[in-house]
């Protein structure tokens, strides 16, 4: 499940349609592939929870499946996109072939592709941020673990010349989105000095999280992401 384009974080015109494109073959090659359903998403949070595309297909291999979308044009703003490979067709695949065991039903898992954004603005350099402030906040995110059931802190540095700034954090189990929240500082420090917000998983996981700082003036630091392990 690989996003071809836009490009991550491109830059498109809110006069212009967009090409979306992917490489989507979850489940197997042509000859023994079952049948599974394709959602293209296309939202304006992190989380999808406010689509404003969405299109499903059925497909029963590769070569049956779309691989790119033309929509829009998008109104000015931050935009988030995906491909994700429902199971419940390939799970009914598997009973219609009398082959629906835990073995074969492992085949059936669903699978996300990773999410990237596209910013919708007019095709000329990037406006500059208000005010004359013009200094992009810092974020580093460190390496975090914790347990199940309990709270973890997702640590990270940070910092502005204007000492007040948000961050906004995104956490992944593989590629999918588990979460994703925006805080206004200030928000708590552990004793040496570093930035944390508390977060909490029923189940164990290897993935990771992502932070991005923003400021009042309009300024946004790059993405920075590092492990985070929950046992």
């Amino acid at each position: 499940m690989t996003l071809l384009q836009p490009a991550a974080d491109a830059v498109v015109s809110p006069a212009s349609s967009v090409k979306f494109s992917w490489n989507a073959s979850p489940y197997g090659d042509d000859t023994n592939s079952l049948p599974y359903a394709i959602y293209f998403e296309v939202a304006t949070d992190a989380g999808f929870s406010n689509l404003v595309v969405s299109k499903r297909s059925t497909c029963y291999s590769p070569a049956s499946c779309p691989s790119s979308s033309t929509e829009g044009p998008f109104r000015a703003r931050l935009y988030y996109w995906r491909v994700r490979a429902d199971y419940q067709a390939c799970l009914d695949g598997l009973a219609a072939r009398g082959m629906l065991d835990s073995g074969a039903a492992n085949m059936c898992k669903p699978k996300t592709s990773r999410v990237r954004s596209f910013t919708s603005r007019t095709a000329t350099s990037p406006p500059p941020p208000s005010g004359k402030d013009r200094t992009a906040p810092h974020v580093r995110a460190l390496a975090s673990s914790g347990r199940r059931g309990f709270n973890t802190r997702l640590k990270f540095n940070a910092g502005d010349n204007s000492g007040s700034f948000g961050v906004g954090l995104t956490v992944f189990k593989g590629p999918s989105l588990a979460a994703a929240w925006t805080r206004r500082f200030p928000v708590a420090r552990t004793p040496s000095g570093a930035f944390y917000i508390n977060y909490k998983s029923k189940v164990a996981f290897r993935g990771r999280f992502c932070a991005r700082t923003f400021d009042a003036a309009g300024n946004k630091s790059a993405l920075s992401c590092t492990q985070l392990v929950i046992r």
